[in-house]
């Protein structure tokens, strides 16, 4: 298996994303669920999260298709941006709206 070829130091980020990862990673991670392109996701989220770049750099290498998908998706992303490209403050007006919004969440989280 790919896993016993991991360095020493991706066999140790992997224990730890493991231990740290959601249940739906956890499942993916260790392919008691099938890979799909939202598991993989959902993995390298979560690597990128806990900050294990090691493992995020094998774990894309192990899953190539996955990862070409993801950055297809993320330069499409991009492009569409440029083209519907907002003048500066209407989109510094909508991030404001959204960081009022997750901080009204936030709040009310807090205070149930």
């Amino acid at each position: 298996s790919t896993k016993t070829q991991w360095n020493q130091a991706v066999q140790e980020e992997a224990k730890e994303f493991r231990s740290r990862c959601s249940r739906e990673a956890y499942l993916y991670f260790t392919e008691k669920k099938e890979m799909t392109q939202a598991g993989f996701e959902i993995c390298l989220e979560e690597m990128a999260e806990w900050d294990f770049p090691e493992l995020y750099r094998a774990f894309s290498d192990r899953y190539p298709e996955q990862f070409e998908r993801l950055n297809q998706k993320a330069e499409k992303i991009q492009e569409q941006s440029r083209r519907n490209a907002l003048p500066e403050n209407i989109r510094e007006r909508m991030w404001n709206r959204i960081l009022n919004r997750l901080r009204k969440e936030e709040n009310n989280d807090q205070n149930e």
